[in-house]
């Protein structure tokens, strides 16, 4: 079954029971996006996607994260999709998905993958993400993290997601 569907069209604003973290001079933002040299001028599924700054580019020095709510995943795991598109400086300034421990402090669990950046020309379909073995059976949060590493001014768009899928095995 499906433990999560998500493509951010039903308003501008976060999804009931979403959060974001770390907004600064950066911010998860749902809407559509646009005014970037070289982010999506659309949503992969409009009207709406999130992104970093969904209508500029991302700032330097910043740590934010979008956060879903509390997901129970099965026994027998569960698996990841999503759309993304990638405009960073690929310096360092990148993207991860990370599981969180919802009981325990939002403690980090595990990276499920790391190292998300560089710049796509088109919307891109992620490979499936199989959850590990570690959070068979208990309750997660799922973290789309983007970290910029330098206070210079940046001229990229940043990190978009869209139609994010959480299907149990």
């Amino acid at each position: 079954g499906t433990l999560l569907s998500e493509n951010f069209d039903a308003s501008k604003t976060l999804p009931p029971g979403w959060t974001t973290t770390g907004a600064d001079s950066t911010a998860w933002e749902i809407g559509t996006p646009g005014d970037t040299l070289f982010g999506p001028l659309s949503a992969y599924s409009a009207p709406n996607c999130a992104g970093t700054n969904i209508g500029g580019d991302y700032t330097g020095s910043q740590d934010v994260s979008l956060i879903p709510p509390v997901i129970s995943i099965p026994p027998d795991g569960a698996v990841l999709t999503y759309r993304q598109w990638r405009d960073t400086e690929g310096d360092g300034d990148a993207a991860s998905i990370r599981l969180l421990d919802p009981e325990n402090n939002d403690l980090l669990i595990e990276e499920l993958i790391g190292g998300i950046e560089w710049n796509d020309l088109a919307w891109d379909t992620s490979d499936p993400l199989s959850l590990p073995d570690s959070v068979k059976g208990r309750k997660v949060r799922i973290s789309f993290r983007f970290v910029s590493n330098k206070s210079d001014p940046q001229s990229f768009a940043g990190f978009y997601l869209d139609d994010i899928l959480l299907k149990a095995n």
